[in-house]
């Protein structure tokens, strides 16, 4: 991981080496180490607080957006920001999340005869190797049997494929071309505006020194223009009512869908990764978010 004024967090994990992972690292990462400490927080837009919990072993939960006041949160993508807790006990997280979301006005009652169902995507599980797929798999067989639950395999390639929206082209690839930068790229850059201008007016006109990451972030979205920038996001959001309907439209079932953060496997504090992914847009978990 990039670091600039201060060194990046040690993972705990493994053989001490391993990075971190994404901005909320520290938090997962202190309580990794740290036995007396039950529970930490931290932010996710992007994954930043799933991958640090993939990383660093311990539990995270990534709220509803908008379920908890952002008022204070220093934005990047107003859209997908959020606040996230981490815990190294599924106890401790359930008394986090009561406290801190407040229940809602009816409580919900569980009914016996209540259907749940499981949505497995093709499209992510590419992300995962042999090994990990075994577990994954192991996992969805014991929520199946312990809810009793329909495991459905589902494409997003293929669905958009024969009941895309109208007006909109059948390759989703095609659809969602160059969306994050037009999107996330775009304010991630401009969210920063302020940051930039007092800086270069206190230090001569010199810009604030950032890590390559975020330098290369700011260098795409900066040349998104308004226009862009609102078409990028009027497809964006058509992309995610239609992903809506096609995974939740139905109220009388409980959906749950497994998606895993990413392939599991060691990645090294100072391994210079590939400044983009591979994957096209829709495969990001950026944009399966709510």
């Amino acid at each position: 991981m990039d670091a600039v004024d201060y060194p990046t967090a040690f993972n705990p994990r493994g053989d001490g080496y391993q990075s971190p992972a994404g901005s909320s690292s520290g938090s997962a990462a202190a309580l990794a180490a740290y036995d007396w400490l039950n529970c930490a927080l931290g932010t996710d837009t992007s994954g930043r607080g799933r991958r640090p919990a993939m990383a660093n072993g311990v539990w995270q939960f990534r709220p509803f957006h908008d379920s908890i006041s952002l008022s204070v949160l220093c934005k990047t993508y107003a859209k997908f920001d959020t606040h996230c807790v981490f815990a190294r006990s599924l106890n401790i997280l359930e008394r986090v999340i009561t406290s801190w979301i407040p229940p809602p006005p009816i409580a919900l009652s569980m009914s016996q005869s209540r259907s749940y169902r499981l949505i497995y995507s093709e499209d992510y599980m590419s992300e995962a190797d042999t090994d990990q797929m075994k577990i994954i798999d192991a996992f969805v067989k014991n929520a199946e049997d312990m809810l009793a639950a329909t495991v459905t395999q589902f494409s997003i390639r293929d669905s958009w494929k024969q009941s895309h929206p109208p007006d909109t082209c059948d390759d989703i690839e095609e659809y969602l071309d160059d969306v994050i930068r037009k999107t996330y790229y775009h304010e991630f850059y401009h969210s920063t505006d302020d940051l930039r201008k007092l800086y270069s007016g206190k230090h001569q006109g010199r810009p604030p020194y950032v890590i390559p990451f975020v330098q290369r972030r700011w260098a795409q979205g900066a040349t998104v223009s308004t226009a862009q920038h609102e078409e990028g996001t009027r497809r964006l959001i058509v992309y995610r009512t239609w992903l809506h309907e096609q995974l939740l439209g139905d109220n009388n079932i409980e959906t749950f869908m497994l998606l895993p953060v990413a392939n599991a496997k060691p990645v090294y504090r100072d391994e210079v990764l590939p400044p983009l992914r591979s994957n096209p847009p829709w495969i990001n978990s950026l944009f399966h978010q709510s």
